[in-house]
């Protein structure tokens, strides 16, 4: 029976994950198997025995009683992306769905605003402000969980997280044109889309361009918020340069591919149509160097603000990302 469950288990998982380095081992009633009685323990479990070769997270969901061990294969030289938050005080370890783009809280919410005040050249308190925006906009929350409420690759909560920053960013420089490269699920976008709302209101109207070779991207944000949202559909290679030509840019984020070669053309591009004030965003977190780089010639200055996740398997990343100001 358990030996069916499992060639069951793993068949849907093939089918949901696809066939790679990460695999879905094992779901079984704790106790009845070697899985299941070792991660009550906490161990990480490998198909193969051999754990120091698996950076796995092992968590324990319970339910009515009975506990399904869930373990994942990675291999040494990807990324984890099956992952579940650390136990909880009653000892439960909730799965989390996600597997990239990763959605969590920060631990250090007021150190993030801190750094960027000083970055961004802005009271903190006023930072501070932009960040209580995000806790109170129900398209944030409420209307957000009833959108992915019936999808099984997204948690019932979906904090916003290392998007924080993009938020308040967009918020203080209050650009005109905002770039976005690299769109998803759209939950970036869905961020960024709530700032430029607020920045209207306050008399700063802006758009948000967003570029992404997937027709099906950014299904996350509602029809109703897309007023100043325009999609770009192909590689920014081909369409970025016509799209940006004669526009103001005041803040591009780029996530697509992390090359010196995409980067490069993105960075430019935004360089090359900047409003008073650039802020480019580097959403790669610094895996090339490329953004430094351009400000060396550019005359840009260069930050970086650690975001570290809050009860999350995922350490965080960083906030890295430049400022230009054009000349007067």
């Amino acid at each position: 029976m358990g030996r069916a469950l499992r060639r069951v288990k793993s068949r849907l998982a093939d089918q949901w994950l696809g066939r790679g380095a990460i695999r879905f081992l094992a779901g079984s009633l704790v106790g009845s198997s070697r899985v299941g009685a070792r991660a009550m323990k906490g161990e990480a479990v490998c198909e193969d025995g051999a754990e120091a070769d698996c950076r796995a997270r092992v968590g324990v969901s319970c339910t009515s009683g009975a506990s399904v061990a869930l373990a994942y294969e990675v291999s040494a030289d990807e990324e984890l992306r099956g992952r579940c938050w650390g136990a909880s005080p009653s000892g439960v370890c909730a799965f989390d769905p996600e597997l990239e783009s990763f959605s969590f809280e920060l631990a250090d919410e007021d150190g993030v605003i801190a750094a960027l005040a000083v970055a961004l050249g802005c009271p903190e308190q006023e930072l501070a402000g932009y960040a209580d925006e995000t806790r109170s906009d129900p398209e944030l929350h409420e209307r957000l969980t009833r959108r992915v409420r019936w999808r099984f690759d997204f948690k019932r909560h979906m904090p916003i997280g290392s998007r924080l920053a993009w938020y308040v960013t967009a918020r203080a420089v209050k650009p005109e044109v905002i770039v976005e490269t690299g769109v998803y699920m759209g939950l970036g976008s869905l961020v960024l889309l709530r700032a430029l709302e607020r920045n209207a209101q306050e008399g700063h109207p802006g758009e948000l361009m967003s570029f992404d070779a997937s027709p099906l991207s950014g299904w996350l944000v509602r029809d109703e918020l897309r007023g100043r949202w325009r999609r770009v559909i192909g590689l920014t290679s081909a369409t970025l340069a016509p799209a940006l030509m004669g526009r103001s840019v005041g803040m591009l984020v780029h996530d697509t591919a992390h090359t010196v070669e995409t980067q490069r053309i993105e960075f430019e591009t935004a360089l090359a149509n900047a409003g008073p004030r650039l802020v480019l965003v580097d959403g790669s977190g610094g895996y090339v160097p490329t953004l430094e780089e351009l400000c060396h010639e550019h005359g840009g200055a260069y930050h970086r603000v650690l975001l570290r996740s809050r009860a999350h398997v995922h350490p965080g990343s960083e906030f890295r990302f430049a400022t230009f100001q054009r000349p007067s």
